[in-house]
């Protein structure tokens, strides 16, 4: 094992959004900031919504209560858990392409569990891990449907998850995905395999697919030079993408602060491009080239990059869509330039099997609902460094004036007990410290591994915090390298990211682990793990 301390930092830090709607509220009490209900819906009734929608062209969010259509014969019904965050969203919102209806509900990189599902729905039971995309609906009937591309290439054939006219719609018009459950057509809904986590799939859904089309259309292979241009929520998965298909990855960016990060990533070169005399030493030295770049720019000095006839793609959208491009320039560099949306139902649905199965995931950071405002004006003003996601079920509840009352309670010394065999291999001594509700969410407790012992698979549905504090242990996150933690390290494990920890083969290992609970769960065990994954 490659013992990179200084990367473990790193290896741990997500750095996307996921607007999970889910969300919790930081405030005293946690709570919900939409509330959901156990009782099954009524499929002849509309259903009850909450969700955060903007009210005009100002595109800020504040909550609102609203109805969905009923669950009709072809329906599913998906309790949304993640919801991610996209430059879609805020051009959308402000009207940047197009007049739009308020209020109007933003989200379209939704993932969840399937609460219901018509009579005549045969993919999907209730309990399924499901996403919605970009689009909604379409006519059925043109070219473009029959070939599985539908809203993905005909802009007159197309129901976008939001803001689209929709008949059967309460509010007139399509609301999307940050909000506590979306009702949408069994054939537009993706089955998420349950291989990889509900927040790592929701930006597959859009940034997923955005780049893994033109990447499959351009038929990229080992040993293919590839440009990314523009590395954010789109840019980093065209790398991890591309990497995985066996190209070497030319990446430029205008971030000196995101060079670390895409290399790590898998990109053979970074480019900081703080002028276009940059780009002169890589023209036509590429195969292919992407770009994600949502702003304007010079287009023709990027394109020079690709050799002569071979493909430039342009997927960013810029406001209003419009890109000036140099034709005399063009006619030199003789590129064919193109763009590309996103891909149709068939093909979404392969992007997320094909990450699932190559552990390629996005970087995401999960952000609360009351921060939603703060973190689209980062993502418009490129601040965020990759996409962000909303997590949480979200709730209206008015917090009580006794709940901000500080409250001590005298929890005393507890007794000692041994790790449960189903949950740990080899000894583990727990030494509780505080238990969730006790009287805050959080639970508490020193874990000491002796050498060789470690947790079985698990995730936290509010993430968990270890604070290393004698030996030396290991940690390791699906798809990841195992990492060394010694005294004084502190790990954050982000809610839902699958893990374990433990101690090393030779070296015994106490760290304090912190959780809180959502509806008095802490935690969710998985699989052991086996003596030939803690050996690599």
């Amino acid at each position: 094992m490659k013992q990179e301390h200084n990367e473990s930092r790193r290896q741990f830090i997500q750095k996307s959004a996921v607007l999970g709607t889910g969300i919790l509220l930081a405030g005293p009490g946690g709570q919900r900031l939409f509330a959901q209900s156990n009782q099954a819906p009524n499929p002849a009734k509309r259903v009850a919504s909450k969700g955060y929608a903007a009210r005009d062209t100002s595109g800020k969010l504040s909550p609102w209560t609203f109805e969905r259509r009923p669950v009709g014969d072809e329906d599913i019904l998906i309790d949304i858990k993640f919801s991610g965050i996209c430059h879609s969203d805020i051009h959308q919102l402000r009207g940047d392409w197009s007049p739009q209806k308020y209020p109007q509900v933003p989200g379209h990189e939704i993932a969840g569990v399937v609460a219901a599902v018509g009579k005549n729905v045969t993919k999907f039971k209730v309990g399924d891990h499901a996403g919605v995309g970009c689009m909604v609906d379409s006519c059925g009937t043109c070219e473009s449907c029959k070939h599985g591309e539908g809203a993905a290439l005909r802009q007159k054939c197309h129901g976008f998850t939001y803001g689209y006219p929709e008949k059967s719609s309460p509010t007139g018009i399509t609301q999307g995905g940050y909000a506590n459950n979306i009702v949408v057509k069994e054939r537009f809904a993706i089955s998420i395999p349950k291989t990889i986590s509900l927040q790592d799939a929701a930006p597959l859904l859009c940034a997923g697919i955005t780049t893994y089309s033109p990447l499959v259309r351009a038929s990229i292979k080992k040993g293919d030079k590839v440009g990314v241009a523009g590395i954010g929520g789109l840019g980093h998965l065209a790398i991890k993408l591309a990497v995985a298909k066996g190209a070497a990855v030319y990446a430029f960016t205008t971030s000196p602060s995101k060079v670390d990060d895409i290399r790590r990533f898998g990109a053979k070169e970074v480019v900081v491009v703080d002028s276009v005399e940059k780009l002169k030493p890589y023209n036509k030295s590429l195969d292919y080239m992407i770009s994600t770049i949502p702003v304007s720019y010079n287009v023709a000095a990027y394109a020079s990059l690709v050799r002569p006839y071979g493909n430039y793609t342009q997927v960013g959208m810029p406001v209003k869509g419009e890109v000036t491009i140099n034709n005399f320039a063009m006619n030199r560099n003789r590129v064919r330039y193109s763009t590309s949306l996103i891909g149709g139902i068939p093909q979404t649905q392969e992007v997320i099997e094909y990450c699932a199965e190559n552990k390629i995931y996005p970087e995401i950071q999960l952000i609360k609902a009351s921060e939603v405002n703060e973190t689209m004006s980062a993502v418009a003003a490129t601040a965020f460094t990759f996409p962000a996601i909303l997590r949480g079920q979200m709730t209206t509840s008015a917090i009580q004036r006794k709940e901000l009352d500080m409250e001590i309670k005298r929890v005393g010394t507890q007794a000692s007990t041994s790790g449960p065999g189903d949950w740990f291999t080899g000894t583990v001594r727990i030494d509780p410290l505080f238990q969730a509700n006790a009287p805050a969410r959080a639970a508490g407790a020193s874990v000491t591994f002796e050498p060789g012992a470690r947790t079985a698979w698990h995730t936290h549905p509010l993430g968990q915090t270890l604070i290393v504090t004698s030996g030396v242990g290991w940690v390791q996150r699906e798809g990841g390298p195992i990492e060394e933690i010694r005294p004084g390290d502190v790990v954050w494990f982000p809610p839902g990211l699958k893990h374990w920890h433990g101690a090393s083969p030779t070296t015994a290992m106490t760290h304090i682990a912190i959780q809180e609970a959502l509806d008095g769960k802490v935690v969710d065990w998985m699989e052991k793990v086996s003596d030939q994954q803690y050996r690599k």
